[in-house]
């Protein structure tokens, strides 16, 4: 019974959009400096701090990696953000190894 009732608060956690989850993000580009600055600007607006970010360089192309602790639609706005930043070609996220 404790199980089943655990499983429909997850559920209804998740239908209403209340439950946090991390995300690994990673930014690539080539301007590592303009996505740096277009990922600041997106997580001000989104009024959330940054955190450490991985910056590497691979065959020209830059990549920056952070991660961010956020409901459904916070990732969905965040991204969208990101999307529309200046030298930002692309946007992944991944699932963090918690959430396995």
């Amino acid at each position: 019974m404790i199980l089943l009732a655990l499983e429909a608060v997850g559920a209804l956690e998740t239908y209403t959009n209340l439950k946090l989850h991390s995300r690994i993000y990673e930014v690539r580009g080539v301007d590592s400096d303009a996505m740096y600055a277009s990922v600041l600007s997106a997580m001000d607006t989104e009024k959330r701090r940054l955190d450490p970010v991985e910056r590497d360089v691979f065959a020209g192309t830059a990549r920056l990696s952070f991660t961010v602790m956020a409901n459904q639609s916070g990732h969905r706005r965040l991204t969208a953000l990101l999307m529309k930043g200046s030298g930002v070609e692309r946007v992944l996220t991944f699932r963090t190894w918690e959430e396995e």
